[in-house]
């Protein structure tokens, strides 16, 4: 017996991927950076209701017919979410203008949606009443939402292969709610007398010093190094960054470099760990400025 066709078109107004759907949506679009709910949270959100919605979306652009080519849509797009979550796979797509994202290999966590999408909506299709051009509608609409996702106004800060990264001063948010934090670093050119720079940066410092400005969304728990490995800050004696969230506070931040002493430090936390005890804490209060282990100072701008 001839296995029956695969329909995408049909299945695009089953009610789990139009849920799936509203879900992306509403989630990229108006839950994401908003504070309403954990970040970490709203991250999975988008995950699980993507891969719902991605692999019906490109068989019906491939116009898939065979179960053959039903299990392609879903490998391709599996293989795909899989490479976005290291760090080589996230450049080559932004290399190829398909966007920036920003690796977590906990994300990975999503992938039996694809389990899920491969059975439900490659089944037979009820009858259904809405036409060709309601399907193409919803179609389109999908297409719209999985190229052109929405998100935080700044991204989490890219999660390293084994989730640790080597650094002296860390920031780390042990709020509940997420927060957008903001960088800028001492200029590559620019070598200040440290003495000055670490007793009165407010003072010695100037926009003109500072290079450009990279923000990050922090989730509970996340942290963000504050020396460049990529702007020679190694090779200085002593470091300073201006520092700024989205509460509207700014401080300056200067220390000498091995005070306190380069190791590896987790970027994300699990639920529940506590923070190091020489990390820079940033906490929940709007009034509280951010507490720095010995031999790092911190004034406000």
């Amino acid at each position: 017996m001839k296995p029956a066709p695969i329909q995408p078109a049909a299945q695009l107004t089953h009610p789990l991927f139009l849920g799936a759907l509203a879900v992306l949506a509403l989630n990229d679009h108006a839950l994401k950076g908003a504070g309403l709910l954990p970040g970490a949270l709203t991250g999975k959100l988008s995950d699980v209701a993507g891969l719902l919605v991605a692999p019906l979306v490109l068989a019906w652009l491939a116009r898939a017919r065979t179960r053959r080519g039903w299990v392609f849509a879903h490998v391709a797009v599996g293989l795909g979410f899989a490479a976005l979550q290291h760090p080589a796979g996230a450049d080559a797509f932004a290399r190829l203008g398909l966007g920036r994202s920003w690796p977590d290999p906990t994300d990975l966590l999503a992938l039996p949606a694809l389990l899920v999408s491969a059975s439900v909506f490659g089944r037979l299709p009820r009858p259904v009443s809405a036409g060709p051009r309601a399907r193409a509608l919803v179609g389109g609409v999908a297409l719209t939402l999985c190229v052109a996702t929405g998100g935080p106004a700044a991204p989490r800060y890219p999660f390293p292969p084994a989730g640790r990264l080597p650094g002296d001063v860390v920031v780390r948010h042990l709020g509940a709610d997420d927060v957008v934090i903001r960088v800028r670093r001492l200029r590559e050119e620019l070598t200040p007398s440290c003495d000055g720079l670490i007793d009165e940066p407010e003072v010695v410092l100037t926009d003109d010093d500072l290079g450009d400005e990279q923000a990050w969304t922090l989730a509970r728990g996340d942290a963000v190094p504050l020396w460049d490995r990529r702007g020679g800050a190694l090779d200085r004696d002593c470091y300073a960054v201006r520092l700024s969230d989205s509460h509207g506070r700014e401080w300056f931040v200067a220390w000498r470099h091995g005070a306190p002493e380069v190791r590896d430090w987790a970027i994300r936390l699990e639920p529940g760990e506590p923070a190091e005890p020489d990390a820079m804490r940033l906490g929940a209060s709007e009034g509280e400025a951010p507490t720095a282990p010995p031999g790092v100072t911190v004034r406000p701008r």
